[in-house]
């Protein structure tokens, strides 16, 4: 399928959403998902008549695969914007605010677009796919060098150049991270120039052709205690089970239920959410109701103050059940 194409496909589904409505698409990841690049200084517009780019930027000498590119200008959007109701995707107060009184009319934030993007195509399937085939093999060179006791933040240096050199185009907010014995208790930690040792935390999240991954293991870099060695296995197991358990519930909530009971069962507590979205973002909107064609991950964890134990593993959902990827 082209990428023209399937652009076109998007367009439809989010304008099937809209009635005699106008969205304002301001978020840079609903552009991108919209256009097929990047924007980071510039509005969306979106009606049943069509859609269309008010750009600030120099990106406006080129043309769009889909839809229409404008220089900004207030008058240029107040002119375009109509309908009986004006949407917009952010629920930043402040830019509501800000649009309200530029147009002069009411603007109502929505949700809509998260609906429409958490509803993934094959297409959309195919990249995360890829991506994760990428990620996969920076987790066999994790192995490597943590066999070879390398030092937290040079694993993190030689993971970042093996996934860039592969088209990694970012990693999320704290790059990827690499955590050991005690640093490990933290849930978004912060390498140390420490060589590895005991149980090692290593959560890789690349976006690659505009789409993220997000996986992470615990490994084992020297001798730890055999009740570890258990909790490891209890911990990956209720992962699976995790995503067996999808079937049998109709909702998110009651799978996150599910997981939270049987980590508490070990007598350890919930300090995160074991599910998110996932697609251009690496954390995206995960709708209530378990639907096919929902990308997201799966990521139980426990933590303690010596050491904490993660894996997660991106999932689509296929005929109602959770399918690995």
């Amino acid at each position: 399928m082209s990428i023209k194409h399937e652009l076109r496909r998007r367009i439809k589904r989010l304008q099937a959403n809209l009635e005699n409505e106008t969205i304002l698409i301001t978020d840079p990841s609903s552009l991108f998902y919209l256009s097929g690049r990047w924007f980071f200084s510039a509005i969306g517009i979106l009606n049943r008549e069509g859609f269309a780019i008010l750009s600030r930027t120099k990106e406006i000498d080129d043309s769009l695969d889909i839809g229409v590119l404008k220089e900004f200008s207030w008058n240029c959007l107040r002119s375009s914007v109509f309908g009986s109701k004006i949407l917009c995707d952010t629920f930043d107060l402040r830019k509501i605010t800000l649009l309200r009184k530029k147009l002069k009319k009411k603007v109502h934030p929505s949700d809509v677009i998260l609906k429409v993007r958490a509803i993934k195509t094959q297409f959309e399937i195919e990249r995360i796919k890829h991506s994760v085939i990428i990620t996969k093999k920076s987790l066999q060179l994790a192995r490597k060098l943590i066999s070879e006791r390398k030092k937290e933040n040079e694993i993190v240096g030689e993971l970042e150049r093996f996934l860039r050199l592969r088209g990694a185009e970012r990693f999320f907010d704290e790059g990827v991270m690499v955590s050991s014995a005690k640093n490990s208790r933290n849930i978004h930690s912060i390498p140390k120039s420490k060589k590895v040792s005991g149980l090692v935390l290593v959560d890789v999240g690349a976006r690659v052709n505009g789409y993220f991954s997000d996986l992470t293991r615990t490994f084992i870099a020297s001798k730890i205690p055999k009740y570890q060695e258990n909790l490891l296995a209890e911990v990956k197991r209720i992962k699976e089970e995790i995503a067996d358990s999808v079937s049998e519930y109709s909702k998110f909530s009651e799978v996150e239920n599910f997981g939270k009971k049987k980590i508490e069962k070990l007598g350890y507590k919930k300090y995160h959410a074991f599910m998110h979205g996932i697609g251009i973002d690496v954390h995206e909107y995960l709708p209530e109701e378990i639907r096919d064609g929902i990308t997201f991950t799966i990521e139980p964890g426990i933590y303690t103050k010596n050491f904490g134990i993660r894996f997660e593993d991106v999932y689509v959902i296929k005929r109602g059940k959770a399918v690995r990827l």
